[in-house]
């Protein structure tokens, strides 16, 4: 097994490792290989993803960050930059290569970078001097224009030739590519981009980094400022007391004056109710690339835990529940060498307590001692916590296709900070995957009528559920029935599915509220620390377009499959003509009604499945009509979809199936042996009164295809 920093590769020893730590130590089965805190999706084949850190020394937080790439397109989304200077984006495979710009922001600056390959490409004042040196342009004029830009081999000439000159100017450069190893902010490479802006401080002839550009886009790098005296300074340790984690979740430690902040914690879902709670956060991303690369007592930190007493307020000292431990490995050993580090004493102070899940506090002090050798470590501060929701940053957006419900925090309270969320979305904030944040909006009506509805007429209610889930939802709840209020606006109705947006102050319970959610030993917050000002948007279906796959083609029935292929004659919103979905039989089948599903893994339970329905077929060998009445049977076929907008052919009313005004059926039955019916079928199945809701107005399609079932003889 080998370990390198741009290359992890896990093994049994690792694992091992892992999976016998106990006592003060924990006890997570969490692969160090695999990301906390996310569902660790990728693209698809025909995307790539570009992903980075923006900073000066300082990160940059909130910048715009854009692509222009070689095709004439950029980044499919806005991207922007967190409070640590992250990004990330997605343009089209076949786009690459990239020229980035981060502007505006805090602090305020333009700066560019290149991508020649999809991953990480951070935009910093280095990344941006040599595509200036490459350019001769400090002003990007070049940018917009593909067949001016450096290709990928000019671009990495000269960033040879600046990084010389840095080094002949007193820079001690750290290993790696700057534009492309991932840079965390405190880490080397950030060092000496702090470094950078100290020399242009001392520098009497440099009067700032635009005058420096200035000189270097036209080759005199001979003139670099001089590094300070003595290199990057040692690391100011922080305050006692002070925010490690940014307003963040995760595991904070500090040895030597050295700060590692470490978020995505992960924590076991038995740990929430245990016990003991285990908190732990990795020093390495997606990638399993390790992010702070500062030498742990001379090697690299893998990842920090801390165990809490469950429901324990104030002091805890190391005990079977109560602990510290660490990993961190020797990559220059072969095979490498991991080392367990458990506190054998320590003091950590828990200010805050849910049994939601939420748990923060402070790491006092701690000494360590490892599974390998007679080496000890001590650790001076430290913070943890789990869980801070902080949603997406900037105005709300418009409900996108995929988007049923989106909530805007306008005033929060300690753990719903700020932000928006997506209802359906995975969190975004570092929280583990566990740890739901669930909100719902009801204008009291399965069949409201445009218009405003204040809460406590009928059942009109907004309400935010947030922690671990149970049997009946995530506990801990802000709602309106605690005190709050609401206004909900229904602004486009078609009956069963509308369009809506609401203004609500949410009150999180106390100890006197039936069903709170709160348990012995939480933290109970004043009622101005517990009340939520929200607004947002909401309806009771979505609009995205569901895709087959196989580039559309999930082929024909074929062979023995038991099923019905779906092709789109005649798409809308939801679906493109063209495509050919494939729909797996269900045992339920029996010849007269066939049952039929098809998954989207992409998409979130439940609102995964596209299932199609028929009931009331013939079962002898001919062709029949929808709704004909053959023998007592009416034959019928729907299809519920993700989207939460049913699709049909018929309806029933009072007692009596109707055919829907627009739909058509017809299939022919072609066989009924050997226990199975087959044959072909041809459908126009209408969205019933849900048109004026639907872009275009377009609530219908046209499907065809094949089937195969169990005819069980029922």
């Amino acid at each position: 097994m080998s370990f390198k920093k741009s290359t992890w590769i896990i093994g049994p020893a690792l694992l091992g490792i892992t999976l016998v730590v106990a006592g003060c130590g924990g006890g997570s089965s969490h692969a160090p290989g695999e990301p906390a805190g996310g569902d660790g999706g990728s693209p698809g084949p025909s995307a790539a993803t570009l992903s980075g850190t923006a900073a000066i020394g300082a990160a940059i937080r909130t910048g715009t960050v854009t692509a222009a790439c070689s095709d004439g397109s950029g980044f499919t989304e806005t991207v922007t930059t967190n409070a640590n200077g992250s990004w990330s984006g997605q343009v089209a495979g076949t786009a690459l290569p990239c020229v980035l710009t981060v502007t505006g922001g805090t602090p305020p600056v333009t700066l560019r970078s290149y991508a020649s390959q999809a991953g990480t490409v951070n935009v910093t004042p280095i990344t941006d001097m040599v595509l200036a040196l490459a350019t001769g342009s400090a002003d990007g004029g070049w940018v917009a224009n593909p067949a001016n830009w450096p290709d990928t081999a000019t671009v990495a000439t000269r960033k040879t030739e600046l990084l010389s000159a840095m080094s002949d100017a007193g820079f001690a450069l750290p290993g790696g590519d700057p534009f492309t190893r991932p840079l965390v902010i405190g880490d080397d490479w950030d060092q000496v981009l702090d470094a950078l802006q100290d020399a242009i401080d001392d520098d009497p002839d440099t009067a700032d980094y635009d005058a420096l550009l200035a000189r270097v886009k036209d080759g005199q790098l001979a003139t670099f400022p001089a590094a300070p005296d003595g290199g990057p300074s040692d690391p100011e340790p922080p305050e006692p007391g002070a925010e490690l984690l940014n307003q963040r979740n995760g595991v904070a430690v500090v040895r030597d004056g050295h700060l590692w902040a470490m978020e995505q914690p992960f924590i076991e879902t038995f740990g929430a109710t245990t016990a003991k709670r285990q908190i732990r956060a990795n020093n390495f991303g997606a990638d399993n690339v390790i992010q702070d690369t500062t030498p742990f007592a001379g090697e690299e930190l893998v990842w920090a835990q801390i165990n809490v007493a469950h429901g324990t307020l104030g002091t805890q000292l190391c005990d079977g529940t109560t602990g510290v431990v660490l990993m961190t490995v020797d990559s220059s050993a072969t095979p490498a060498v991991y080392k367990t580090w458990t506190a054998t004493d320590c003091e950590l102070d828990v200010d805050y307590h849910f049994g939601n899940g939420a748990t923060e506090g402070r790491l006092i002090s701690a000494t360590l001692s490892n599974d390998r050798d007679a080496d000890t470590v001590t650790l001076s501060d430290g913070q943890f916590r789990l869980f801070i929701h902080t949603g997406k940053e900037g105005p709300m957006p418009e409900l996108s296709g995929d988007v049923r419900e989106i909530l805007m925090v306008d005033s929060g309270t300690r753990e719903i900070r700020s932000g928006y969320f997506e209802r359906g979305k995975p969190l975004e904030d570092g929280s583990h995957p566990d740890h739901y944040i669930d909100f719902g909006v009801s204008p009291g009506s399965a069949n409201p009528a445009v218009g405003s509805y204040p809460c406590g007429s009928s059942s009109v209610s907004v309400s935010l559920s947030m922690g671990w889930v149970t049997t009946g939802g995530p506990l801990f709840k802000f709602q309106t029935s605690n005190g709050g209020a609401c206004t909900v606006t229904v602004e486009q109705s078609a009956g069963r599915k509308y369009v809506g947006s609401y203004t609500a102050t949410l009150i999180g319970p106390g100890f006197d509220a039936f069903g709170s959610g709160l348990t012995p030993g939480d933290t109970e917050l004043p009622e101005a620390e517990r009340t939520l000002q929200v607004h947002g948007l909401f309806r009771n279906f979505t609009t995205q377009t569901f895709h087959a796959d196989n580039q559309g083609n999930e082929g024909p029935l074929g062979g023995e499959t038991r099923g019905v292929t779906l092709t789109i004659d005649d798409g809308n919103t939801h679906f493109e003509a063209g495509e050919t979905f494939l729909l797996a039989s269900e045992e339920s089948s029996n010849g007269h009604n066939g049952y039929f599903y098809r998954r989207f893994s992409e998409l979130r339970s439940p609102d995964d499945q596209l299932r199609m329905v028929w009931s009331g077929i013939p079962m002898a060998v001919g062709s029949y009509a929808c709704n004909d009445d053959v023998g007592g049977l009416k034959p019928t076929m729907s299809l519920s979809t993700p989207a939460n907008v049913p699709y049909g052919v018929t309806y029933t009313q009072s007692g009596l199936q109707q055919l829907t005004e627009g739909a058509s059926c017809s299939l022919n039955v072609t066989s009924v042996d050997d226990g199975l019916v087959t044959g072909t079928y041809i459908a126009t199945l209408v969205a019933r009164n849900i048109a004026p809701v639907l872009p275009g107005e377009d609530a219908s399609i046209t499907v065809s295809g094949e089937f195969r079932y169990p005819n069980t003889g029922l």
